[in-house]
């Protein structure tokens, strides 16, 4: 099935979705938003602090290049069944408080995610990502066997840093740091953890199709949209139809458990009331647990952007309980035993949460501790112990275990010494040992006037290299 969705279509139905928005925000009640669209005219919710866009996934090479059209047909409807799955799938999931999420579909037209990524940067159907503001892409590669569904996805979660009309090559100039800022005691010796880019590629999973049938019954069954917020109330089915557009703005009401959606399209049906059921996940999320790890990195990015910026609504008391109990159901699945670098990057979320949200430095430690086990060679997280014992070692308070926290910077810049941050941090750090009026059990400062002398005369060498850039 084909078609198409018309540039001002898309545009109108940006600037109703905002409109609706924006009416709910000033009502005072979380929202969130979501719809489908043809990928050849993105667009996201300009009015949600952050955007999940589920892009249909993309034939194999063999396929491609397969001429068995009714091959074609079951492949496309299976993808874009999964996508309209992911979408459903987001409004029985945590949202953290503003949500937009629209899947693109190709409808007879591919489209590289990259140049997804790029219009949406740029802007185009809708207004650019606002700075601040969070985008996740979700897409994926796609092959049929018998009555075996193989599916490999790629996760990549930002806040964008630049400004909203200046977009930047490559890419990734556009993404804002994720870091944990430290200032050491009571100087202003700064100290920062940050962790690698949220770009990820999952293993390959195979979903049976008679699983992924009964997941699709499972979802239309609880999506179903009620006159009233009332089980017993009459009631429609959701029904997706890969041809026409849909936008929906989404609102939580005050009867527990239940949202308010409206099809700005005018779709069928065009309003009503779905009782949220995270349970209809656990099929979906327990074959593809990667969808678990986009809602704890969506929640680590919601909680990353109101902890330093007032521009968006705030997220709720539980968000960090919720990203983290996603995070840990990802590392909890069997099937992510062979993605030691993602799990790696899921404790390494967690212990920031730990250290921003709960002030649990210990948990931070031990989160950074398992990140480098996992990941020996990815510094971010050596340099993230660093930070934490720096902690532990020297702010007061019950400091629990620690190990000298130049000896981790010292580490990672062994294994990587382009490594500007852990440089700039081991600068920091012996600088304020050396103004200290008396040192923490367990560090050695026998050799510090020449340790630091080296460690200056090597921080030279990066010109931009100064503390105010690490604040």
């Amino acid at each position: 099935m084909t078609g198409t969705v018309p540039d001002n279509a898309a545009r109108r139905g940006v600037a109703l979705g905002v409109l609706v928005l924006c009416l709910c925000v000033l009502a005072g009640r979380p929202v969130w938003a979501g719809g489908i669209t043809a990928c050849e005219s993105p667009f996201i919710f300009e009015g949600a602090a952050a955007n999940i866009v589920p892009l249909e996934y993309a034939a194999t090479a063999a396929d491609t290049e397969n001429t068995d059209a009714e091959r074609h047909e079951r492949l496309q409807d299976t993808a874009q069944r999964l996508a309209w799955l992911f979408k459903l799938d987001s409004w029985h999931q945590p949202t953290y408080g503003s949500l937009g999420v629209v899947a693109h579909m190709f409808l007879g037209n591919t489209c590289d995610p990259d140049v997804v990524l790029d219009q949406l940067l740029v802007g185009g159907a809708a207004p650019p990502v606002r700075q601040g503001q969070i985008l996740i892409v979700l897409q994926g590669r796609i092959f049929l066997e018998d009555e075996q569904i193989f599916v490999q996805s790629r996760v990549r979660g930002f806040r964008r840093g630049s400004d909203q009309f200046d977009y930047r090559m490559p890419v990734q100039l556009n993404y804002a740091t994720e870091s944990l800022p430290v200032r050491v005691d009571d100087t202003q010796q700064m100290l920062r953890a940050s962790l690698p880019v949220l770009d990820v590629t999952f293993a390959p999973r195979i979903v049976s199709e008679a699983l992924f049938n009964q997941i699709n019954v499972d979802f239309q069954e609880a999506s179903k949209v009620f006159a009233q917020p009332d089980v017993n109330a009459a009631s429609d089915d959701l029904v997706f139809h890969a041809d026409q557009p849909r936008a929906f703005s989404v609102r939580i009401i005050d009867r527990q458990g239940w949202i308010e959606i409206d099809d700005m399209f005018g779709g069928q049906p065009s309003h009503g009331f779905i009782r949220v059921s995270p349970e209809v996940s656990r099929s979906l999320h327990q074959a593809m647990p990667e969808l678990d790890f986009l809602n704890g990195m969506l929640g680590f990015l919601r909680l990353q952007q109101t902890r330093q910026s007032s521009d968006f609504a705030p997220t709720p008391s539980r968000a960090p309980d919720l990203a983290e109990g996603a995070l840990n159901r990802y590392l909890e699945n069997a099937l992510t035993a062979a993605e030691p670098g993602i799990r790696a990057m899921a404790h390494g979320m967690v212990g920031i949460i730990q250290a921003t949200q709960r002030n649990d430095w210990p948990a931070a430690r031990a989160a950074f501790l398992r990140a480098a086990e996992l990941a020996p060679t990815d510094t971010h997280y050596r340099n993230a112990l660093g930070v934490t014992d720096s902690v532990l070692c020297c702010m007061g308070g019950d400091p629990g275990p620690y190990r000298d926290p130049a000896r981790w910077f010292a580490d990672a810049v062994s294994v990587d010494p382009q490594n500007p941050e852990a440089l700039a941090n081991l600068l920091s750090f012996l600088e304020y040992l050396a103004m200290a009026d008396s040192v923490p059990e367990g560090i050695n400062t026998t050799d510090l006037p020449a340790t630091l002398d080296v460690v200056r005369k090597v921080a030279a060498q990066f010109p931009g290299l100064t503390v105010e850039e690490f604040q």
